[in-house]
């Protein structure tokens, strides 16, 4: 398979198609099937005071923020979009894990849309400044 913009644009959708249906599968499989595990998560959660903070969320949201920009970047070929999707990535990750210190229940399903979902997101990268897509961004 040659890296072609169609593959980098379809990469770049299923990365966040998979991570929604991750969100999604956790939501559903979880929380709809077992009351006692709904119930003793909300508990360990609820008594903790290492929740999320105001600036656990604020960090939050600028995450989202990036993740919008950088995508949006990435799908026109801007050179600004390929340098913050591959720069945003560990600092992001790193804050939202010191900031999110609540305990997090997820399926084996999920973990595997995530992980597939981070697969894509890597070969995203990878297409944007190794192969013949980054002519693309190297013109505009």
């Amino acid at each position: 398979m040659q890296p072609t913009p169609f593959w980098f644009k379809t990469f770049i959708v299923l990365s966040i198609l998979l991570a929604l249906a991750g969100g999604i599968a956790d939501t559903v499989l979880l929380f709809s099937s077992s009351e006692a595990l709904s119930e003793a998560l909300q508990e360990e959660i609820g008594g903790s005071e290492d929740s999320m903070t105001s600036l656990g969320w604020l960090i939050t949201a600028v995450a989202i923020i990036i993740a919008v920009a950088e995508t949006v970047g990435l799908l026109l070929f801007k050179r600004w979009g390929r340098a913050l999707a591959l720069y945003s990535c560990v600092p992001v990750i790193v804050l939202l894990m010191v900031f999110i210190r609540e305990p997090w229940l997820t399926s084996m399903i999920s973990t595997g849309l995530y992980a597939v979902s981070s697969i894509l997101w890597g070969a995203v990268l990878v297409m944007a400044y190794w192969s013949p897509v980054k002519e693309r961004f190297e013109s505009n």
